[in-house]
């Protein structure tokens, strides 16, 4: 498994960037390379992106995507936060709570 703390960001965002959004629904060719964008960013910030084989065993916290319903361009964030999340320090669990 990839580290989301630090290395090549871009091959990090093109691992983590999903097929499906969070809602099961498939991805446009446009919304996977914002996907890979947006995930970039989020490595870069220092957040976990969402991996639903990592929630299959119970850690269900991080950046997820879901597509936009009727724009094929847009996707939304969304924090999945896991109530055990307890590798995050506390403020900045706080304001991605509160994003």
């Amino acid at each position: 498994m990839m580290d989301p703390r630090g290395g090549d960001y871009r091959l990090q965002a093109r691992y983590f960037a999903p097929p499906r959004g969070a809602d099961g629904e498939a991805l446009t060719r446009r919304q996977t390379e914002l996907a890979r964008a947006v995930l970039e960013a989020v490595l870069l910030a220092g957040l976990p992106p969402y991996n639903s084989e990592a929630a299959a065993d119970g850690e269900e916290t991080g950046v997820a995507l879901a597509p936009v319903p009727g724009n094929s361009c847009a996707l939304r964030v969304v924090w999945q936060q896991d109530a055990a999340a307890t590798h995050l320090p506390t403020g900045l669990r706080h304001v991605c709570e509160l994003a």
